[in-house]
């Protein structure tokens, strides 16, 4: 049995892939809240608002892109697990991602699933 269940923010501006995850979450339980952004400044709105457990954080977005929340993230001592998810999986994208602060890199396409592995390690420790 779960002690806690792990708010989540989705930072992504395709719907479609939004959608999925949210469903993906919600089958798999273990999340308290889910709540989701389209672009860098919605997400700095939420953040501003509450501290998430985990945030699942595009690169590519139509404002600023994902590396800049990364900064963002960092600079205003966010303590939340930080899973980027992005189709932009060069090992270049993902090095900076981790300087920055990221603490998973996942292939969007491929490993999305393992999202619920990460939630249920951060639900149990």
């Amino acid at each position: 049995m779960r002690n806690k269940k792990a708010s989540v923010l989705i930072v992504d501006d395709h719907t479609n892939f939004v959608d999925r995850m949210v469903g993906l979450l919600d089958e798999a339980g273990g999340t308290s809240r889910i709540s989701t952004a389209g672009s860098y400044q919605a997400a700095v709105h939420i953040l501003e608002q509450h501290k998430p457990d985990v945030i699942l954080l595009d690169i590519s977005m139509p404002d600023k892109n994902g590396m800049d929340l990364l900064q963002y993230i960092s600079q205003n001592n966010c303590q939340s697990t930080v899973v980027m998810l992005s189709n932009l999986s060069a090992t270049y994208y993902q090095q900076e991602c981790k300087r920055l602060g990221a603490d998973y890199f996942l292939d969007k396409t491929t490993e999305y699933e393992l999202v619920t592995g990460i939630i249920d390690r951060f639900n149990n420790n």
